[in-house]
């Protein structure tokens, strides 16, 4: 890869002061293969504050807060973008319509100057843009590489399978690991996690997620959890790379189905849920229930089945089924998806957004320079509330007994959804709105 012709960092905002205060979630990222309604890239920042949607007249960013339009830039088609949180720090690759709009081409973008910052050139398609606030993950179809994001250094160059819809996961988390999960050579379905944090780039483990090429994969905010689903579509599985034997299994469905979205809530929830969701315009939402409690459920059964399948079938017929499933209005259409919690405006773990109207925000106590509308400000959230949705038995409602879960669609739309009685169980949807992207 080389550098592009903008120069070292001399606008506003270098990449350095763009790290600064940034926090850590989740991002979820779908391509649209179909171009009929002009979207093809739709992504939620990593606090799920923001989504970026890349068409055929440029890039926009929708805040998920005011319900409104953010920014916009009309340069001509964009394959993809991606945010870095809710700073002005923005990545794009053209879609190639236009000579100056490369698929191959990388761009960071400083929203608030609108200048590009720097231009990364590479010998293939980017297919893939994963940031966090050390690193920079781009990824082509037989290779991811890996920089460090304040410098652009180059860390690795790591070879993958054939990859050609640029499945791979950064953890928006960078400490106090950092890893980042692509598909291995070989065996199809196979994950080989890397450290990302040192410029070795050590290979952390290879878990054997499916037997079907991968479509997805996602991190839980830690890092202590991923998420995979196969091309097939009908199972979902959560694996925890520190001990490669707990495996917990989802059947989304027996009819095959594109899934293009995966999603954790933030950690202060518990137990951990998961939302998934398709293009059959549904959205599942799963328990993930705690290893121990699971074991001692499902013993019994457990040992039936792995008396009389392999150990790879056995963890897969659980006997697990979603929470609830929720049918998408209109058309159905392929989405992605994110859970946060709402609580005195703290959006996610540990990251509270606050939208400027002239006043400055401040990070851990130190202004932002120069504010602008895409700066974080931080609360302690985990701290206030380590168990967001568990209470003692016998106490009265929780406060915090609910979620918001929003879907982005590959037809421009978003959804959002207040979902109800997560704690016990009985999750009722509502509908909140719908807006046009």
């Amino acid at each position: 890869p080389s550098l592009g012709s903008h120069g070292a960092f001399g606008h506003d905002l270098s990449i350095k002061q763009h790290l600064e205060g940034a926090g850590a979630v989740i991002m979820s990222s779908l391509h649209c293969a179909q171009r009929g309604s002009g979207v093809l890239n739709v992504a939620f920042n990593q606090d799920n504050t923001c989504v970026a949607v890349a068409d055929m007249s440029g890039l926009r960013v929708f805040s998920l807060e005011q319900h409104k339009r953010a920014f916009r830039l009309d340069i001509g088609a964009i394959g993809l973008a991606q945010m870095l949180f809710c700073t002005s720090l923005l990545a794009y690759v053209g879609a190639g319509e236009q000579p100056t709009l490369s698929p191959r081409k990388l761009t960071l973008y400083n929203t608030h100057s609108n200048a590009a910052i720097q231009s990364l050139s590479f010998p293939s398609s980017v297919l893939g843009v994963h940031l966090n606030r050390k690193r920079l993950a781009v990824v082509l179809e037989r290779r991811v590489l890996l920089y460090v994001l304040e410098t652009l250094e180059l860390l690795r160059t790591i070879d993958t399978a054939p990859n050609p819809e640029g499945v791979a996961a950064l953890t928006t988390c960078h400490e106090p690991t950092c890893q980042l999960a692509v598909p291995a050579g070989g065996e199809p379905g196979a994950v080989r996690v890397y450290d990302a944090a040192s410029g070795s780039g050590s290979v952390l483990g290879e878990l054997r997620a499916h037997r079907s090429p991968l479509a997805v994969l996602a991190w839980s905010d830690t890092g202590s959890l991923l998420a995979s689903a196969s091309q097939k579509g009908t199972v979902v599985r959560v694996h925890a790379p520190a001990s490669p034997d707990t495996v917990h299994s989802f059947r989304r469905g027996s009819t095959p189905a594109r899934i293009s979205g995966l999603a954790f809530a933030p950690s202060p929830v518990q137990p951990a849920l998961l939302c998934v969701a398709s293009d059959h315009g549904t959205v599942h939402l799963f328990r993930i229930t705690p290893q121990l409690e699971r074991k001692s459920s499902t013993a019994a059964a457990a040992a039936v089945i792995s008396s009389v399948l392999p150990a790879t079938i056995a963890r897969a017929v659980e006997p697990t089924r979603c929470l609830t499933t929720i049918r998408l209005p209109g058309r159905p259409a392929a989405s992605v998806c994110s859970l946060t919690t709402v609580d005195g405006g703290c959006v996610g773990a540990g990251v509270g957004v606050t939208w400027l109207g002239g006043h400055p925000c401040k990070a851990h106590g130190r202004p932002l320079y120069p504010p602008n509308p895409f700066a974080p400000c931080h609360s302690d959230h985990s701290a206030q509330h380590p168990s967001l949705l568990h209470r003692d038995e016998g106490s009265g409602p929780a406060d915090n007994d609910w979620l918001t879960l929003a879907v982005a669609t590959s037809s421009g739309i978003l959804y959002s959804y207040k979902l109800e009685g997560v704690a016990e169980g009985n999750v009722k949807s509502f509908l909140e709105g719908e807006w046009f992207l």
